[in-house]
């Protein structure tokens, strides 16, 4: 293995250990991380996505394809690490 493929194999460690993971979904969210552990985060992430969506449809200057992204990626991430 090259030092560039232990590099890489690093950062996704870093970038997907679950305390990151939820930082950067606490991000997203719009709440504290301390404040994750009192919401309902799966239905958060829902309403946040239709909300994204809606912006989408309307041709809403706010509406950020990124940001869509990123909340399906950790909707689905819950899904599947559970």
């Amino acid at each position: 293995m090259n030092y560039t493929a232990i590099k890489n194999e690093a950062r996704a460690q870093m970038l997907y250990s679950p305390d990151n993971r939820n930082w950067w979904l606490a991000r997203l969210l719009g709440v504290f991380p301390e404040a994750m552990n009192r919401i309902d985060v799966d239905a958060r992430l829902k309403r946040e996505i239709a909300a994204e969506r809606l912006r989408a449809k309307a041709g809403h200057w706010a509406y950020d394809v990124n940001r869509l992204i990123a909340l399906r990626g950790h909707q689905l991430a819950r899904r599947i690490l559970g």
